[in-house]
């Protein structure tokens, strides 16, 4: 849905939502999650909540619910790993911004249809992005893992922390 959403923005092509939904209900039926949020899930599962931010006046009730239905896997996959306080969560490395930051827009996205689960999403994203923030970011504006993955997991960061602000009012 992310590369869908792009081609959207850029053209209007309702059809394009349309392949969206219909990516999104065969994921449904066909995808079957890692035992944790890691790279891959954290980066499909911010993709897909912009998507649906992004579509979801243009959705039938029944394409929203199939949106839904897809986040709330996500999001209770992302719950089930940070309640552990899995490594891939609460890591110093670039896995933690991915994962956090793409739940953390998962949840955002379900915030009024799963007000307690997105609430206590967004407490683990807001509380486990600081181990990230306080190790990777160095006093001269270095990165432990270098360039390239302070870009990928700054990119997921303020993604999710621009989202965050612009919805709640604080970062």
């Amino acid at each position: 849905p992310g590369q869908l959403l792009e081609k959207w923005l850029a053209s209007g092509d309702v059809r394009l939502i349309t392949t969206a939904t219909n990516a999104v209900r065969a994921a449904l039926r066909l995808t079957i999650l890692g035992h944790e949020i890691h790279l891959h899930e954290g980066m499909a599962a911010g993709s897909l909540a912009l998507a649906y931010d992004a579509f979801h006046t243009h959705l039938s009730a029944a394409d929203r619910r199939a949106w839904r239905d897809l986040l709330r896997r996500f999001l209770e996959l992302y719950l089930e790993t940070a309640r552990r306080r899995s490594w891939t969560v609460t890591t110093v490395a670039n896995a933690n911004p991915v994962g956090n930051g793409g739940c953390g827009l998962v949840a955002l996205a379900l915030w009024h249809d799963c007000p307690a689960e997105a609430a206590e999403a967004l407490g683990f994203v807001r509380e486990y992005l600081w181990n990230w923030l306080d190790y990777c970011n160095g006093v001269h504006g270095g990165n432990t893992e270098g360039v390239q993955y302070w870009q990928y997991g700054m990119e997921n960061f303020l993604r999710f922390a621009v989202a965050l602000e612009s919805i709640t009012g604080s970062d």
